[in-house]
């Protein structure tokens, strides 16, 4: 579980990047996850993981600008997870994203190098020779860029958030895509960002459900995102779905094919 910018306090940490920071959770369940964010906030009882009677959930499908990146088991997984949540009683469409929020996906950098570099000066000036090579040009590209430009990108991620908003008005949560494939083998391997950029921009909570493997019989799943600072709610939701896709699939996570 990925909070949203605010969900988990972060007082107490020193910042790298105090725009973006986003604090998170492991747990074993979904219920695991509300009960450590209960705890989280000094509560000693979970939120309520019932989600709004009356009307069924309305999933959104939403493939994000980078799934041509998918690899073929988390395209096949999403047909199967669309097809069991549509029989589980689920209103599940397709949720396309304005244009607008791939256009600002430069912005991420943007205040990502910036603040970075704001936060790493005091060490870029005593010992930049020790920083690795991508580093070192990560920081000179944050340091030389402008006030100007980086004050534009917190405004247009911000109108990016307004629209996302909008969009979520006909919708309770979106699945949508964490990784492009299955978890590497390995724990060296740099592992591509472009499935969550978005979500850390929009401030939106991510819950992660690994419910499928990978060829190689590594996690594989899908993120349940919910509006911002709709923590709670968009747990309860994600706990539905992880409910009505075990139900399906069995305890054990299945083959993505």
């Amino acid at each position: 579980y990925k909070a949203s910018l605010d969900g988990l306090d972060r007082g107490g940490i020193r910042h790298l990047k105090p725009n973006l920071d986003t604090l998170g959770l492991f747990a074993r369940s979904v219920p695991d996850i509300a009960l450590m964010r209960a705890a989280s906030h000094g509560k000693t009882q979970a939120a309520s993981l019932d989600i709004p009677a009356g009307r069924a959930p309305r999933i959104g499908i939403c493939r994000t600008p980078h799934w041509d990146d998918a690899g073929p088991p988390v395209a096949a997984l999403f047909g199967t997870a669309a097809d069991i949540l549509a029989n589980a009683g689920a209103e599940v469409s397709e949720a396309t994203l304005p244009d607008y929020l791939q256009d600002i996906e430069p912005d991420f950098q943007i205040i990502s190098g910036v603040e970075g570099a704001r936060a790493l000066a005091t060490e870029a000036r005593d010992h930049l020779d020790t920083f690795n090579p991508w580093s070192r040009e990560r920081y000179a590209a944050g340091a030389a860029t402008s006030a100007a430009r980086y004050r534009d990108a917190l405004a247009n991620v911000a109108k990016g958030r307004e629209m996302l908003s909008a969009l979520f008005a006909d919708y309770d949560v979106f699945i949508t895509p964490g990784h492009k494939d299955e978890a590497p083998q390995n724990l060296t391997e740099v592992i591509t960002e472009a499935f969550n950029r978005l979500w850390t921009q929009m401030y939106t909570p991510a819950i992660h459900l690994p419910l499928f493997t990978g060829p190689s019989d590594m996690p594989i799943g899908f993120q349940v995102i919910g509006p911002q600072d709709a923590d709670d709610t968009a747990i309860a939701f994600a706990g539905w779905i992880d409910t009505r896709m075990k139900d399906a699939l069995g305890a054990v996570p299945a083959r993505a094919a």
